[in-house]
C-alpha cells in the first residue's frame, strides 16, 4: 500500500469517526427528545386519569343523588296512591250510606204516605 493510500485511508477513518461521533450524537438527541415525550405522555396520561377518577365521582355522586331522590318520589308516589285508594273506599263507603239513608228515607215518606192515605180515607169515610 502506498503512502498516499494509506494516507487517504487515514483520512477516511478520520471522518468516518468524525461521522460516527455526529450519528452517535444525534442518536443521543432523539433518546433524550424520547425520553422527554415519554415523559410528557405519562404525566398527560396521569394527567387524564384524574380527570376520568374526579369524572367518574361525580358521576357515581350524581347517581346516588337522583336515585336517592328516584326512591323518595317513589315513597310519595305509593303514599299518595295509598291516600287516593283510602279516599276512594271511604268514598264508597259513605256513598253506600246515603244510599241507605235515601232508601230508608223513601221508606218512611211511603208508609208515612200510606198512612196519610189511610187517615185521609178514614176521615172520608167519617163525613
Amino acid at each position: 500500500m502506498s503512502e498516499e493510500s494509506q494516507s487517504n485511508l487515514e483520512d477516511r477513518i478520520i471522518d468516518l469517526e468524525s461521522s460516527m461521533g455526529d450519528v452517535k450524537s444525534a442518536i443521543n438527541q432523539l433518546i433524550d427528545y424520547s425520553v422527554q415525550n415519554n415523559e410528557r405522555l405519562t404525566n398527560s396520561v396521569d394527567q387524564l386519569a384524574q380527570v376520568v377518577q374526579t369524572l367518574a365521582e361525580g358521576t357515581s355522586q350524581q347517581v346516588d343523588r337522583v336515585t336517592q331522590r328516584l326512591n323518595q318520589l317513589t315513597e310519595t308516589t305509593q303514599t299518595l296512591a295509598e291516600s287516593v285508594a283510602s279516599d276512594r273506599e271511604n268514598t264508597q263507603r259513605r256513598l253506600n250510606q246515603l244510599e241507605e239513608s235515601n232508601r230508608s228515607i223513601q221508606a218512611a215518606v211511603d208508609r208515612f204516605d200510606q198512612l196519610l192515605d189511610y187517615l185521609i180515607r178514614r176521615d172520608g169515610d167519617r163525613t
